[in-house]
Parts: C-alpha cells; sequence; structure tokens
C-alpha cells in the first residue's frame, strides 16, 4: 500500500493496491480469486516449511486450483493469458531458493547440524533429516511434488486447462523445484500425454507417471486404513514419490530404509558380521530351500528389531517436535484435538521402505547355482571368499557375476526370487504395528542416499558384488546387470507385485536421446497393464555423463532423474553421479 501512494504510473499504482488487498485478506479469510487463492497457497506452504522440514504437497493442483481459474475466465476477470502470468509467477516463487541448494544443500538442515560432512558427529542421530543432509553435501531436492490429471468419480478423464499449464510450465520455464506427477490411466488425454513424452525426451526427467487405477488397488488393500472411493480418486504423491491422500494422510514417509543386502550377508554368515554376532543362529541350510527359509527368519528378526526402536523412539520424540499448523491442516486432528505424529489425522501410519531388492534376488540366485546345484563350492568355503572379498578369487567372482543369472534379464527363475524377496518383506512389514496400534506400511522406494550410503556397511555378496559396491536401487536390476535390453528388464520388474509396496515402489528407466518416442509410451502402458505403482524416465547419453564429470562447465543443463526428484548432472555429488553413471541406459 505505501509503494501504491507512491506511485505515478497508473497502471502500476492499480497492481500494487490489488496485491495489498489479497494479502491483507488471505489466508485469515476465504480466497474468491485465481490470485488469491494462488496467493494463500503460497503463503501456508511458505509458513509450513518454516515449522517442518520439505516435502508437503497440495495434491491435485490442477484440480484444487480449477473452480477459481474458470470463474474468473468466465467473468472475465482474468484472460488465460493474465492467469498464466499469475501461475508462473507463483512456480517460480518455489524455485527461488534452488541455487542455494545446488551450491550448498539446505540452509536449514545446516542451521541444524553445525559441521562438515565426514566429521563423526553427522551420524549422531539427533535429528532423523541428519542421514538424509548427509546423502550428500548439496542435497537439492527441496520437494515440492504436485499431481495433474486424473479420473473423477465415473472415470472420466479430468485432465483441464490447468493441467495443461502445468506441463508446459516445466516445458517453458525448465525448474526442477516443483514436481509434476501425472495420475494416468487409458483416459488420459492422448493430447495430453504426449507433451509429457515429449518434454521426458528433452532430458526434463519430470513429470513422473503414477497409474492412477493401480495406486488406489494398492491403498484399497492396507490393512488397517480403510479409505472411501471418493478419497481414493484424492490420492497424491509426497516428498519425493511416496503415496498420501491429500489433506487427510500421516504417512512418515522416509521412517524406515531397511538394508536388504545387509541381511543377506548376515543370513551366509548364520548370525554373524565377521566375528559379532548381531542377527540369528540357525541350523545350517542342507538345501536350497532351508536357505530362503534362513533368509526370512533373518528378514523378520530385523523388521522386529527395528519396529520395537522405533515404537520406543517415536512417543519420546514427540514430546519435543511438535507441528501445530501441518495438523491443523490435516482432517482429524482438530475433530480428536490430537497432533498430527501421535495419530490426529484421518488415516494413519508410519512406513518402512528397503534398499537392495536386486542384491538380494542375485545372491540367492549365485547362492542355488554355485553351491547347491552346481556344488563349485561348499557353504562354508563361499562364506570364507566373501569375507575376504573374494581376494584371490577373481575368477570365481567373474563367474558370479557373468554366468549366473541376473534379475532384470527376463529369466524367470530369478526374477521369482525378487518376487519371493518383496513378498516376504511385505508380509513383515504388514503385520508389525506402530506404537499407536496403526500397521506400518511397505514402500520397495531405496532413495539414492540409502543406496550409496548403506553399501559403506554391506559386505560382499553371493552375486558377486564386492565389498562398498554401490546397492540396487528401488526395483531396479543390479547397476550393470541388464542384457536383454528394456523389454526383458521391464517383464523381471513387473513379475514382482507392486501393489504391495503402496508407500513407494518406482520403475525407473534410463534411455538414450535417439530413442522413439513410441518406446516409452509402450513401456508406460505395459506398466500400468501389469500393475505398476510409478514410472520415472532419464534421458540422456551415457558418454555425455561421463564426460560432464570431466568438464562440467561444458554440461551445465544436463538433467537427471536421482530418485524422486531430477537435478542438474553438475550439481551433484560425485557418489551420486558416480552411481547414476553405473544405470543400465538402453537405446
Amino acid at each position: 500500500m505505501e509503494m501504491a501512494e507512491k506511485e505515478e504510473n497508473p497502471e502500476l499504482k492499480a497492481e500494487y493496491t490489488a496485491i495489498s488487498k489479497r494479502i491483507e485478506k488471505v489466508p485469515a479469510n476465504p480466497s474468491e480469486s485465481f490470485a488469491e487463492a494462488l496467493q494463500s497457497l503460497w503463503f501456508v506452504y511458505r509458513c509450513l516449511h518454516m515449522e517442518d522440514s520439505s516435502g508437503h504437497t497440495f495434491g491435485s493442483l490442477d484440480q484444487v486450483l480449477y473452480s477459481y481459474y474458470r470463474k474468473d475466465i468466465d467473468n472475465g476477470v482474468l484472460t488465460q493469458d493474465d492467469a498464466r502470468d499469475y501461475f508462473y509467477d507463483f512456480w517460480l516463487k518455489f524455485c527461488a531458493a534452488h541455487s542455494i541448494f545446488e551450491k550448498g544443500g539446505d540452509p536449514s538442515m545446516k542451521a541444524a547440524f553445525p559441521f562438515e560432512v565426514g566429521e563423526p558427529s553427522y551420524r549422531n542421530g539427533l535429528f532423523w533429516s541428519a542421514g538424509m543432509y548427509v546423502a550428500t553435501a548439496r542435497h537439492v531436492d527441496d520437494g515440492y511434488p504436485i499431481n495433474v490429471a486424473g479420473v473423477d468419480i465415473d472415470g472420466n478423464d479430468l485432465t483441464n486447462e490447468l493441467s495443461w499449464m502445468i506441463i508446459e510450465a516445466v516445458r517453458d520455464l525448465r525448474t526442477f523445484s516443483v514436481k509434476p506427477v501425472v495420475k494416468y490411466s487409458e483416459k488420459t488425454n492422448k493430447d495430453f500425454m504426449n507433451l509429457c513424452y515429449e518434454i521426458l525426451m528433452d532430458g526434463r526427467s519430470l513429470p513422473s507417471i503414477a497409474y492412477d487405477y493401480n495406486t488406489r488397488e494398492a491403498l484399497r488393500l492396507e490393512p488397517d486404513n480403510h479409505y472411501t472411493e471418493e478419497d481414493l480418486l484424492k490420492f497424491c504423491n509426497i516428498g519425493c514419490i511416496e503415496t498420501a491422500i491429500a489433506g487427510k494422510s500421516f504417512i512418515d514417509a522416509m521412517n524406515c530404509f531397511m538394508n536388504l543386502p545387509k541381511i543377506m550377508q548376515i543370513t551366509v554368515n548364520n548370525g554373524y558380521v565377521g566375528d559379532r554376532l548381531v542377527g540369528l543362529v540357525l541350523e545350517e541350510p542342507e538345501a536350497f530351500e532351508d536357505m530362503k527359509n534362513n533368509f526370512s527368519k533373518q528378514l523378520e528378526y530385523f523388521i522386529g528389531l527395528y519396529t520395537q526402536a522405533q515404537n520406543g523412539a517415536a512417543p519420546f520424540f514427540n514430546q519435543y517436535f511438535m507441528r501445530p499448523m501441518s495438523s491443523t491442516l490435516m482432517e482429524g486432528c482438530i475433530e480428536r484435538a490430537m497432533l498430527l505424529d501421535d495419530g490426529g489425522c484421518t488415516y494413519w501410519c508410519k512406513s518402512m521402505n528397503c534398499c537392495g531388492i536386486a542384491d538380494v534376488a542375485d545372491s540367492l540366485m549365485g547362492l542355488k547355482q554355485v553351491v547347491y546345484d552346481e556344488k563349485k563350492v561348499s557353504l562354508s568355503a563361499l562364506r570364507n571368499i566373501l569375507n575376504r572379498d573374494f581376494e584371490g578369487n577373481e575368477a570365481f567372482r567373474q563367474y558370479l557375476i557373468n554366468q549366473v543369472p541376473k534379475y532384470g534379464n527376463g529369466d524367470k527363475e530369478v526374477d521369482m526370487l525378487a518376487k519371493f524377496v518383496v513378498d516376504e518383506y511385505c508380509k513383515y512389514v504388514s503385520a508389525t504395528k506402530t506404537f499407536n496400534g496403526n500397521y506400518f506400511r511397505p514402500g520397495m522406494y531405496s532413495f539414492y542416499g540409502s543406496a550409496v550410503n548403506l553399501s559403506e556397511t554391506t559386505g560382499s555378496l553371493p552375486s558377486g558384488r564386492k565389498r562398498g559396491e554401490v546397492l540396487s536401487l528401488n526395483v531396479a536390476p543390479e547397476h550393470g546387470a541388464v542384457k536383454n535390453g528394456l523389454t526383458a528388464m521391464l517383464e523381471s520388474v513387473t513379475t514382482i507385485d507392486h501393489l504391495k509396496g503402496v508407500n513407494a515402489c518406482p520403475v525407473d528407466i534410463q534411455l538414450t536421446p535417439d530413442t522413439p518416442v513410441a518406446v516409452l509410451d509402450t513401456a508406460n502402458k505395459y506398466l500400468n497393464e501389469n500393475n505398476a505403482l510409478l514410472l520415472q524416465v532419464t534421458v540422456v547419453n551415457k558418454e555425455d555423463l561421463i564426460e560432464a564429470q570431466k568438464t562440467p562447465e561444458k554440461y551445465q543443463d544436463l538433467v537427471v532423474r536421482v530418485s524422486g526428484f531430477s537435478a542438474r548432472f553438475v550439481v551433484l555429488d560425485k557418489e551420486v553421479q558416480n552411481e547414476i553413471i553405473m544405470r543400465d541406459w538402453t537405446a
């Protein structure tokens, strides 16, 4: 208002006056126009981030805003160009801090941890985000997910003018901070999907694609949360890609990343890591089925240990970390007079994610072939080889790598072992309860930090993996394991029951820029038809990634999908860059 009073230009004077009236009105009072709705959302979102870390979502932003947009357009208050200007301004607000994150990480986390990565204290466990902050020195995921499109209660496509505007913002503004997730079904507007494909093939690594009907079916299978059909239509992806109901769900999305390969290592060594007993001592497995059963028992044991520790820690933690504003915005908390973290909202659970599914499947296949079928080595001899990190046994390691079938190539035997790992993991997680009597929910989501950091503490495996080598991501094959192309890889990946990984179960595919768009369309439709929950795509030449490490100044606009977010490749830490380079790129 002060600026309006001093301004002589009548157009600017009117604009300043209008802005002052908007910010005086919202969010204390209901929005009545498109501009007011955007302003209200911006204020509330920033306040949430003062109280909490990133990861909150607007849900289906195109649906939330559409009535305001349509009213203003129909009444002549706004032209479509005016609306686009307002919306692009709103979009860019979320990108203002991105260069800060790229250069030095999240300042709020640095304030919480006044030490440098590499110092012993940075993993002291005093704050849940410590592990996330140190995942890389520069954590560039500032976490603004939104959903787009979907269907209504009658199965009609919900793509509207704002859906297009959101995807066009990705194309026109070339930003990463806002992360659209398209809710796809066979009803989704084909021209709209073609634009999404075009942007993905241009190397933006956005949007990701969630499968509408499959995700709703996965949510229906949860043992504790009884969703209404209307609420299922409002599912959204929070944080990076985890599944929730907008305005009604608490899922503690990144509560846990279970190190499955470490449990495999402990299984092979019958409860031991080196000379230290950390797991169960079980009967020596005489047959391969005995080995599988031993893995299941160790898995159940460690999930139980984690559950016990989490249920002891959470109530203590909740005494000191409270989110009253987040709680007021979640349905159920005010009605129950209960804060969000204590269980106040309508749908509530805690999640357990896992890392290294492919490493375990390939290890089980290695054990079956060399110990039980071919009898190349005894189990005792294999333990010695692994505990020595294959020292003096490189030829044997190469045999494990090259002569034993690997998950990701359409081989049914090893693919069924991956299914076994997922089934057992989800069975045990889904049977465990939180401190307040709700169920944990499983996810097959590993996050880039867990794949890199957990590898440091994981020994050699019967897959041929050496100590410290990066672990497999999500439900993807081991790095470098894909030999039979994209079709066989997708066949392997869909052997797993994705619906069980309701928290998150992303499929990652890497394509070269010369790949026909039809390949992406076919892969998307195949995954939709085979119960997948989410697709993430990176399009880039592997050679460019290698060159970008050597001469980053020449590759400032090279974009990759890291885990649940996109980033410029050159700003990532080298260990994350190396993990991305090691992925299987398909022409």
